[in-house]
């Protein structure tokens, strides 16, 4: 299993070798086939989460996962030995490992169309998505909503779950295959931010989120319009701004029980497509963590690392 015993940078990281544990009567043992790679495992690792002084090492990578089923506890009944599924650890982590327990209502069937790879991308990052744009977005027929950095991780299921609620969406990215990829989601309009400046188009919006931390409040003001609202995933201080009706959300979202359902419904029914950008081996976790932060990557869709 995937460790550190300080915050800092990866060089900290280090396998443990453990004895494979066993669950509890509420929980599931599962043999990891693929978990993803995030910007909270980084945030974390760099003690970003702390909570109150109250945190003990060592701590574990790895906020997510998709696998098979070896064990469940004696109060889990919907999950079978061979059952393939997928979940979520969250902030206590433990997924870039052999394998993994898992508390039994965090974990779901794994829509049966995905992969292993593509199965790990739901939980943590479609969830997420889906209570970002039902809290703040709030999609509707004819709203316009822009994307801003609309190929990453959170951003590739925000503009389809607009899209599906009639929205009429534009998403920046870079790159011709985040460009082709947005295009094939049937995106109203897709900028490449290399080339346009989307604060020079004449565009307005009724709402933006920002999941890259490289738009402002300030800048985007020019392109918001009547009581239009800016979302950021990655905000500046402490306090929300506004100018005149137009104003600032900070995007803070932990998914639950009920997104976590309504995103294996919507995947199992066609209506998410998750997109695992890039696969690593589980043994080359430590080497693709530092380039991750180094920002060495500039892929659509998650780093997955696979068994």
């Amino acid at each position: 299993i995937l460790q550190y015993n300080t915050y800092g940078s990866a060089e900290d990281l280090q396998w443990d070798e453990k004895e494979i544990p066993e669950p509890n009567d509420k929980q599931v043992l599962i043999k990891v086939k693929a978990a993803s790679l995030n910007p909270s495992d980084s945030k974390k690792r760099l003690g970003l989460f702390q909570s109150g002084g109250a945190d003990k090492f060592p701590k574990r990578m790895g906020m997510d996962f998709s696998g098979i089923v070896v064990m469940a506890g004696k109060e889990i009944i919907q999950f079978n030995e061979g059952d393939k599924v997928m979940g979520y650890k969250g902030l206590i982590g433990g997924s870039f490992a052999d394998f993994v327990i898992a508390d039994g209502l965090k974990v779901f069937h794994k829509p049966e169309k995905l992969s292993f790879e593509e199965a790990t991308t739901l939980p943590l990052n479609a969830a997420t998505a889906l209570k970002v744009v039902q809290n703040f977005l709030k999609p509707a027929a004819g709203k316009t909503i822009l994307v801003n950095g609309a190929s990453g991780g959170i951003g590739l299921f925000v503009v389809q779950l607009c899209m599906n609620a009639g929205a009429i969406v534009t998403g920046t990215t870079s790159s011709k295959e985040n460009i082709e990829i947005l295009n094939s989601f049937g995106l109203n309009e897709v900028i490449d931010f290399e080339t346009e400046n989307i604060l020079q188009m004449g565009k307005t919006f009724d709402a933006i989120l920002d999941t890259s931390g490289k738009m402002k409040f300030e800048d985007a003001v020019s392109i918001l319009a009547e009581n239009g609202e800016f979302s950021t995933m990655v905000p500046e201080g402490d306090s929300e701004k506004t100018d005149g009706n137009k104003k600032e959300n900070h995007v803070f979202a932990v998914p639950g029980q009920e997104e976590f359902q309504a995103v294996q419904k919507m995947a199992e029914d066609g209506k998410l497509k998750p997109i695992a950008g890039i696969v690593f081996p589980m043994s080359e976790a430590i080497e693709v963590i530092k380039k991750f932060d180094n920002g060495e990557f500039n892929i659509t869709g998650k780093i997955v690392l696979v068994n």
